[in-house]
């Protein structure tokens, strides 16, 4: 009986203990460095720089991951 009613209870613990892991789980936010030789404030303080390279992106600890992205990649995030 004892077993019976451990086995009965694993799975409500196996639920509680994933739920809390995937809670401190976070999709890693992204920097960017955009460099440009010009760039234009706007009225709204807007600025305009224009895309020569590709755009650096990268993400920091735990999740540490770089690369270049394209301006239409930089436009959709």
């Amino acid at each position: 009986m004892k077993l019976l009613q451990t086995l009965a209870a694993m799975p409500a613990a196996i639920y509680f203990a994933s739920s809390v892991i995937a809670e401190d789980v976070k999709s890693p936010e992204l920097l960017v460095v955009h460099t440009a030789p010009t760039a234009e404030m706007t009225p709204d303080t807007a600025l305009g720089m224009p895309v020569i390279r590709k755009i650096f992106a990268f993400t920091d600890i735990p999740n540490r991951r770089c690369g270049y992205i394209n301006a239409y990649e930089f436009v959709c995030l």
